[in-house]
């Protein structure tokens, strides 16, 4: 169970940006979050169990294409459960030689298959790569082999899927309804963990019950936004997401990218950064700690782990005072040391904490976080489905690829 705790003082601030998110929860929650309103039944679900089987019975790697919030979300939980039905290989998130030259003898020498996902297939990163690994497939696949190992995630009427239905592919849809970075509920987040081998129904579990609990009682969601904006008022421009263990790293790029792109336009926004802990401590640490003072911290941490008790040493290493302790305790004795150190700074801090890391806490945070970003951008008077600037970049770099081919 998802459990939260206020490590701050409320400034000035607090009230006001509560009631404005009390409002804003109260008008633009059933248009905002129908995306969090994607059911599918048994059958589906079984429906796509049974393509994942047949892919893997012939696969040896599964190849997941796609950039940002196109597998942000299934990557999250993939990697941060090691889940291994199937070796999982990410593509289409770079433009990198190196990574291309890899996958392309991955390839070479062993049995794959891919699951291409794109929103309306104009981004470069996962449409060059899938027209490389497409290309190097068939050349190895017949034509029928391919269709057993391709899956397309396309928005309906759109170029990827209508290619994934000529060709004769396993084709899903990219609801239209549902942006990238919102997408983990959808089939762009799911099919991949299911490949993968994870527990999907505990995971539908883990959103359903995050959804009543704060349609009974909204208080914790809207304390968290308040938390931020007042402290965004205040003065602190940047949030940052510390864990304590290195299975966030993936679920921490995605909380980056669903608020860096949610409220980073009209020249505003929180900054969100990431942490990882402790090894991050012994870099960044010194800058939290002592730097200016721009930061809020929001903290993520495991309740429950596995009782590693530490070996003592036949040598004197001067660690004896770590005799009759476990990893655990060791782990947690950081914890409550960073909190303190940066709460004692005046670092305006939240703490959630998950009994275990598995499929159900993943879609309770999923949930919460997803919603919460929605109400704050709505509180900072933005519209959380912006994302313009990232059009900026693209704009050029096509501007350059067609001046090289005139």
């Amino acid at each position: 169970m998802l459990r939260t705790k206020e490590l701050f003082d409320k400034n000035e601030y607090f009230k006001e940006t509560y009631e404005k998110a009390e409002k804003v929860f109260a008008v633009n929650t059933p248009k905002d979050m129908e995306f969090l309103d994607i059911k599918y039944d048994e059958d589906y679900i079984r429906h796509l169990e049974n393509q994942a089987d047949k892919m893997k019975d012939v696969s040896d790697y599964f190849i997941l294409i796609g950039v940002g919030g196109s597998n942000g979300a299934a990557r999250s939980v993939i990697e941060g459960l090691k889940l291994s039905d199937i070796k999982t290989i990410y593509a289409g998130n770079f433009l990198s030689p190196i990574q291309m030259r890899d996958i392309l003898n991955l390839i070479s020498n062993s049995d794959v298959c891919i699951n291409v996902i794109a929103k309306n297939f104009k981004t470069i990163e996962p449409g060059s790569h899938f027209r490389m690994i497409r290309e190097m497939m068939s050349k190895i696949y017949t034509k029928a082999e391919l269709e057993k190992r391709i899956a397309v995630t396309g928005t309906p009427g759109e170029l990827l899927k209508r290619i994934g239905e000529a060709e004769g592919y396993f084709v899903l849809d990219f609801e239209e309804n549902v942006g990238g970075r919102f997408s983990a509920f959808s089939n762009v987040g799911i099919f991949p963990i299911i490949m993968a081998g994870g527990d999907i129904r505990s995971y539908f579990k883990g959103r359903d019950d995050m959804i009543e609990r704060i349609a009974k009682d909204p208080k914790e969601l809207l304390t968290y936004v308040a938390y931020r904006n007042s402290n965004f008022k205040a003065g602190k421009d940047i949030e940052i997401l510390s864990s304590f263990d290195p299975r966030f790293e993936y679920f921490n790029k995605w909380w980056v990218q669903l608020f860096g792109e949610s409220e980073g336009t009209n020249d505003t926004g929180i900054y969100p950064d990431s942490m990882l802990f402790s090894e991050d401590l012994h870099s960044m640490g010194q800058y939290i700690q002592a730097g200016k003072q721009i930061f809020m911290e929001t903290f993520l941490r495991i309740r429950n782990y596995p009782d590693i008790e530490i070996f003592e040493s036949n040598i004197d290493d001067d660690f004896d005072y770590l005799n009759g302790k476990n990893f655990a305790q060791i782990n947690r004795a950081m914890e409550e040391a960073t909190i303190k150190a940066h709460t004692e700074r005046n670092i305006p801090a939240y703490l959630f904490e998950i009994d275990d890391l598995d499929e159900y806490h993943f879609g309770q945070l999923y949930t919460f976080f997803l919603m919460a970003v929605l109400v704050s951008a709505r509180v900072m008077d933005l519209s959380p489905f912006e994302q313009y600037g990232v059009e900026a970049y693209k704009n050029n770099m096509f501007k350059r690829l067609r001046g090289l081919n005139e």
